[in-house]
């Protein structure tokens, strides 16, 4: 295909020269065009938009910076220490994304079509299509846009909310990152420091097949059984249903469970999840109250 001119109209448009009259005059329809453009807003964003916004620090070795517009997402994100984890284990949201990976390199999933990228790679997930990240390098900086809104990335883990945020109204979006959340705490085998956060002070009633857990003494206590016999394991989502009643809601979540243990063997297993979830009245964040497991 040959090289095509291209003249310059004002700011915004670039008309094919072979589309101009002899004397330059635009062709039928381009002075339309133009006036509804010249009529578009035009919001100048200087270039080092991210050095004002603070870091959240969404996990060990993982910090993002957000920005968002009326319609728009925009996060900057570096994974350091990353190789051999999973960033982001297969989930799905209702938001369009496009991410752009700027150092690194890591395997890509969206959908059942997985590619290893590099720097410079880009690659779009739609709305509600699964998709994973996993690092391949050790350290990963990516940018990524979503529309609508990410509303659950506002207000994020570097920002202490305080018990005023205790009556917001929680959303399903903001629902689901906070399940999201606590399957990969389980996934990259993570301290049991990390978890108790997610759990309610009082009240907790977590019923496993094995055993009913009802402080975070419990927990602690099970937990550390689960790391003794558990090598690795990860946790497949295929539904997450939210139902928000203001600051609590009701999660369902089915999830095929697999791990390989200590002593190597393989196991997998289908299971339902029936959470009760709220706002923490001393924090703002998100806590479990009450989880039962049943294997289906």
């Amino acid at each position: 295909m040959g090289s095509m001119t291209w003249a310059a109209v004002g700011l915004l448009l670039l008309v094919p020269a072979s589309a101009c009259a002899a004397d330059g005059a635009l062709p039928s329809g381009w002075d339309r065009t133009l006036k509804r453009a010249a009529a578009l807003p035009i919001h100048v964003m200087r270039s080092g938009i991210f050095e004002s916004l603070p870091w959240q620090q969404v996990g060990p070795g993982v910090r993002r910076q957000v920005a968002f517009s009326d319609r728009l997402t925009l996060v900057r994100l570096e994974i350091r220490g990353a190789k051999g984890r999973t960033h982001d284990l297969s989930h799905w949201h209702p938001h369009d994304q496009i991410t752009h990976l700027l150092e690194g390199e890591a395997e890509v999933v969206v959908g059942t079509k997985a590619r290893r990228i590099g720097a410079g790679a880009t690659y779009v997930c739609q709305s509600g299509v699964p998709h994973s990240l996993r690092p391949i390098s050790d350290t990963i900086e990516l940018v990524e846009a979503f529309t609508p809104v990410r509303d659950d990335f506002r207000g994020g883990p570097a920002v202490e909310p305080g018990p005023s945020a205790a009556a917001r109204p929680l959303g399903p979006n903001e629902v689901r990152a906070f399940v999201y959340e606590w399957f990969s705490l389980f996934d990259r085998n993570a301290s049991v420091g990390e978890f108790l956060p997610h759990l309610a002070e009082r009240g907790l009633w977590v019923q496993f097949p094995e055993r009913t857990l009802r402080s975070k003494a419990d927990f602690t206590d099970w937990y550390a059984g689960v790391l003794a016999n558990i090598e690795s394991a990860t946790h497949e989502l295929s539904s997450c249903d939210v139902e928000p009643n203001g600051t609590r809601a009701r999660v369902t979540v089915r999830v095929l469970w697999r791990a390989r243990t200590r002593t190597g063997q393989s196991i997998a297993l289908r299971v339902r999840q029936n959470w009760l979830v709220s706002r923490s009245s001393a924090t703002g964040r998100l806590v479990i109250h009450s989880y039962r497991v049943t294997v289906l």
